[in-house]
């Protein structure tokens, strides 16, 4: 699938992310693990979706900054 609307495409991988991470979630695994198992389906491993290096840098970034913020979430303060 070769697709030029990266809102479409960033739109699809949140979902796909999202959707994968509940159902690792329900069998007990962390979302992250979910989140990296859609990369690697809709990444170039299976060839479903096929981009420009320009945007593969800002899709990688973007998903960087949302598992970075997720994590962040998560930590507790100490003082």
């Amino acid at each position: 699938m070769v697709t030029e609307n990266i809102i479409l495409l960033i739109g699809i991988m949140l979902v796909a992310g999202f959707a994968v991470g509940r159902i690792t979630h329900s069998l007990r695994i962390t979302a992250i693990v979910g989140y990296i198992i859609a990369g690697i389906i809709l990444g170039p491993a299976f060839h479903l979706v096929e981009l420009s290096p320009h945007t593969m840098k800002m899709i990688v970034s973007f998903t960087l900054a949302l598992v970075a913020f997720i994590i962040g979430g998560h930590l507790q303060p100490i003082f």
